[in-house]
């Protein structure tokens, strides 16, 4: 069994050890090679929590060019996964539960596309509760605060092991190639738009030569005239 935390909150201590692949595998986890999956009991506290590396790109918006995504390339934030908003998978009429669940006091939490900054990120975000296989609605109160106290905690274990950290921001910079490829994407259509660009500057600059060279001609034809 890996190392247990126990790690005080507010609400109560909680402990949380990282899940063996056995466990991840008896609980019908989905596995990734740069997840860790944390287990957490006390308190009312049971379950599983999963965190994934997540890149912070940004999107910069021009009146003229398309939406560019400035990339990152090492990963800053943290994706945490807890519940399952839904599933196409069914197993007797009831989504799969591939993403872990979560008890805070009896109640079934989720926090779909939960998205979390590094180095003690405090601000609050939404908690669910499950109240059906396909159902939802928002937490009660104090299961929420409990449920964001807990996530923190894990947080905390987790980014105080540096090598694991930095191990998995390695692998999953290596497995994201779906960047590289939409990368050389953005930039064929740049490239294209910059050719087109191009050419549209190349005929503006024809006509203005052409343009100058008639009003040239004229002025020397009626200076001719005149003379």
């Amino acid at each position: 069994m890996s190392e247990q935390h126990k790690i005080a909150t507010v609400f109560g201590t909680v402990t949380i050890r990282r899940a063996s692949t056995e466990e991840i595998a008896e609980h019908g986890l989905r596995f990734w090679p740069w997840r860790t999956t944390y287990a957490l009991s006390g308190h009312g506290v049971e379950g599983h929590v999963n965190i994934d590396p997540l890149f912070a790109d940004t999107k910069c918006a021009d009146l003229f060019l398309p939406t560019e995504t400035v990339r990152e390339l090492v990963p800053s934030r943290f994706a945490v996964h807890v519940g399952q908003h839904g599933s196409k998978q069914t197993i007797n009429g009831s989504p799969v539960r591939t993403d872990g669940v979560l008890i805070i006091d009896g109640v079934e939490t989720l926090c779909t596309g939960l998205e979390l900054d590094r180095g003690g990120d405090a601000r609050e975000f939404t908690v669910q509760r499950r109240t059906g296989p396909w159902a939802h609605a928002e937490a009660p109160a104090l299961v929420a605060a409990k449920t964001q106290h807990v996530i923190r905690a894990v947080i905390q274990v987790h980014e105080a092991d540096e090598a694991l950290v930095d191990r998995m921001d390695r692998l999953y910079a290596r497995g994201a190639k779906w960047r590289r490829k939409g990368a050389l994407q953005d930039l064929r259509q740049i490239e294209q738009l910059s050719t087109t660009l191009q050419r549209r500057a190349e005929r503006l600059r024809s006509y203005l030569a052409e343009s100058d060279a008639m009003a040239h001609s004229t002025d020397a034809d009626s200076d001719a005239r005149k003379a």
